[in-house]
C-alpha cells in the first residue's frame, strides 16, 4: 500500500489535490509473492516522477517495502481508507472496493491457486483430503485466502479443516509437500510449475481454479479529488521508451487498465467466517441498534488499540487475544478471552462484534460464549466497519 509516513501532509494533499514537499510513501506488499513483490516495486520506482508529478508538483515519492504481520490489523485501515494509494493482491483491492477504492490498474495475468498431490496419491478431488494434513501458505495469502474458499465448497467440516496447517515463510507449502510432510498442499500457479519442472511426473494437479483473479493491483480512495485520481491513474498505466527497454530488461510488463467487477468473485471469497453460526443469532445494523435500544450489551472484542480509535458507542471492549488459526477447527486453548470473569451472569444477552466478515475473533468469541452456556448471544457478523456504514453512532 501506498501510505503517507507523513500524514498531515497526506491528508491536505488529498482535499487540495497537491503534495507538499518531501512528502514520502511506503509501498506495503501484503503477503505478496516475492516475484510479485518485485515486480510491482521495480515498476513503481519507474514510474516514481509521474507519480510525483500527477500527485502534486512538488511532491517526493519514496518507496520502501514493508510487510504487515496480520491481515486483521491491514482491514480496519482500510475502511476508513486511511491509505490514499492501495498496492496488493487481488484479496486486499477486492475487500477494498467494498470501502471505497477503485481498483485502476493491476499485473497482466490471472492469479490464482493450484492443489498438488504426489502421483501415486489416491485422492481424485479435494475432498478425499479429508483427515489428511493439507499444507498451504501465510493464512493472509492470496493463495491462502483462494484455497480456503475451495476448501469450504468442498464441504471440509471444523475438525476437517484442522487438518490444514499454515507457514509463515514463502515456499513453506511448497516444501512441506515435497518433503512428504503433507499429503497436498496449495500454491500458485508459478509453484506448480516450478514443481512440475523440477519434478517431473512426481506430482499431479488435484484441483485448480477456474476463478478468474486479477495480479497484484493498484486502488485509489474515493476520497482523493477526481483529477488526482485521474492524473494517478493515467501516471500507473503510461509508457514511454525508457520505462518500456526498463521493464524489458526486468522481464517485466507494465499495469493493464482493471475495473471494481474484475474483483467481484474474489472479493465474495472474502467472507471468511460462515455465514451462520448455530446456536447464535446473526443480527444486522438495525437489529444491533434496536437490540442496544433494549438495554442488550455489546461486546467489541477487537485489540483495545483498535478499540480506543473507534468503537460502537456504548460496546464494552473485551479484547479477544487471537493465536489460533483462522479457521472453523480453530484451537480455542490457543486463546485468551475474559468474558467469564467480565459476564459471570450466563443468562444475560450478548451481542459480540469485531471487523467484520474477515474477522474471525467475533466468531470465536461466540463459538467461546456458546461453549461455556451463555444462553442468548447474538452474533454481529458485519461488525465496526457495517456500523460506520450506516451512520452508527461511534465513540473514542
Amino acid at each position: 500500500m501506498l501510505s503517507s509516513s507523513a500524514q498531515a501532509a497526506s491528508t491536505k494533499a488529498a482535499k487540495s489535490g497537491q503534495a507538499a514537499a518531501g512528502t514520502a510513501f511506503e509501498v506495503c506488499f501484503t503477503y505478496a509473492e516475492p516475484p510479485d513483490a518485485l515486480y510491482l516495486f521495480q515498476l513503481l520506482n519507474q514510474r516514481a516522477q509521474p507519480l510525483a508529478a500527477a500527485w502534486g508538483q512538488q511532491a517526493k515519492v519514496e518507496l520502501k517495502a514493508q510487510v504487515p504481520l496480520d491481515y486483521s490489523a491491514v482491514t480496519p485501515q482500510i475502511f476508513i481508507q486511511h491509505w490514499p494509494v492501495l498496492v496488493g493482491p487481488a484479496n486486499i483491492i477486492g475487500t477494498a472496493t467494498r470501502f471505497g477504492y477503485v481498483p485502476v490498474a493491476a499485473q497482466p495475468g490471472d492469479a490464482g491457486v493450484v492443489f498438488a498431490v504426489p502421483v501415486d496419491s489416491k485422492a481424485r478431488k479435494l475432498a478425499d483430503l479429508r483427515g489428511e494434513v493439507i499444507a498451504l501458505p501465510a493464512q493472509e495469502s492470496l493463495v491462502a485466502y483462494l484455497a480456503r474458499g475451495l476448501l469450504t465448497q468442498a464441504g471440509f467440516n471444523a475438525q476437517q479443516l484442522s487438518q490444514l496447517h499454515f507457514y509463515k515463510e514463502g515456499g513453506a507449502a511448497l516444501l512441506a509437500l515435497t518433503f512428504g510432510n503433507a499429503a497436498g498442499a496449495a500454491l500458485s500457479p508459478a509453484q506448480w510449475e516450478s514443481l512440475n519442472k523440477q519434478y517431473p511426473g512426481r506430482y499431479r494437479l488435484l484441483l485448480e481454479s477456474t476463478l478468474q483473479v486479477p495480479g497484484m493491483g493498484v486502488a485509489l480512495s474515493n476520497k482523493l479529488p477526481e483529477d488526482v485520481r485521474t492524473r494517478l491513474a493515467q501516471a500507473l498505466l503510461s509508457s514511454d521508451a525508457d520505462l518500456a527497454q526498463a521493464l524489458g530488461q526486468a522481464g517485466l510488463q507494465g499495469l493493464q487498465p482493471i475495473a471494481a467487477q474484475n474483483y467481484a468473485a474474489v472479493a465474495e471469497l472474502g467472507y471468511f467466517t460462515p455465514r451462520h453460526l448455530d446456536g447464535a443469532k446473526t443480527v444486522d445494523f438495525a437489529q444491533v441498534r434496536q437490540l442496544m435500544a433494549q438495554g442488550v450489551t455489546l461486546i467489541d472484542d477487537r485489540a483495545s488499540a483498535e478499540y480506543a480509535e473507534g468503537h460502537i458507542a456504548g460496546a464494552v471492549s473485551v479484547p479477544y487475544v487471537e493465536h489460533s488459526d483462522k479457521n472453523i477447527g480453530f484451537d480455542a486453548s490457543k486463546d485468551q478471552f475474559d468474558l467469564l470473569s467480565r459476564f459471570p451472569d450466563k443468562s444475560r444477552p450478548l451481542i459480540i462484534a469485531c471487523n467484520g466478515p474477515e474477522c474471525w475473533k467475533s466468531y470465536k468469541g461466540v463459538v467461546f460464549a456458546l461453549r461455556h452456556g451463555y444462553k442468548t448471544v447474538y452474533w454481529y457478523r458485519e461488525g465496526f466497519p457495517d456500523w460506520v456504514k450506516h451512520g452508527g453512532p461511534v465513540s473514542r
